[in-house]
């Protein structure tokens, strides 16, 4: 989630100049936008097949929380049953609560990256048209994600640090995707 294979392989020596992976575009709890993706992105668009590389490794973030998720509480459920010792019945319940918030977050880091990643393409390089559908689609997932994830907040007091669509106080992925909705009107 918090890195890009195809844009830190061209980074790190050998093959690059070395630096900071991912430009740190996410960190601590804050989820950074244009400023901190644009180094990121700019190098993607160099990449033949860059972004495609990039944006099919966040949705198979999703998928692989999906599957913790799923041996959290269905797998750990049927070896930990309610009525087993308070502390792993406790530490299960932890567990499942991390996987469901790693899911979560993952989700709304491939949708947001989706999101201004159709833009920045259509702004750069080959100038293409925005593709509005996916666009939207992109836009309507962030935001489904980000209810649950608000949800998440209300619903489990034990989860963990709580991300911010935003960076350090500056604009960051929030800003971002809000910049593509005014491109679709939503």
């Amino acid at each position: 989630m918090h890195y890009s294979a195809p844009y830190d392989a061209k980074l790190q020596p050998p093959a690059g100049p070395g630096g900071i992976p991912t430009n740190n575009w996410m960190r601590d709890d804050c989820l950074g936008g244009e400023a901190q993706l644009g180094t990121v992105f700019a190098g993607l668009q160099r990449q033949d097949g860059g972004f495609d590389a990039a944006l099919a490794e966040k949705d198979a973030a999703v998928v692989l929380w999906e599957d913790i998720v799923a041996n959290a509480t269905t797998g750990l459920g049927a070896l930990i049953p309610d009525d087993a010792p308070q502390g792993l019945v406790t530490w299960r319940k932890q567990l499942a609560t991390g996987a469901l918030y790693g899911k979560i977050l993952s989700q709304i880091i491939a949708s947001g990256w989706r999101a201004v990643s159709i833009g920045y393409r259509a702004d750069n390089g080959k100038k293409v048209p925005v593709d509005e559908l996916a666009l939207k689609a992109a836009l309507l997932a962030y935001d489904v994600s980000w209810a649950e994830f608000n949800g998440f907040r209300v619903s489990h007091a034990h989860g963990a640090t709580l991300y911010k669509d935003s960076y350090q106080g500056r604009a960051g992925l929030g800003a971002a995707v809000n910049a593509m909705r005014k491109r679709v009107n939503l």
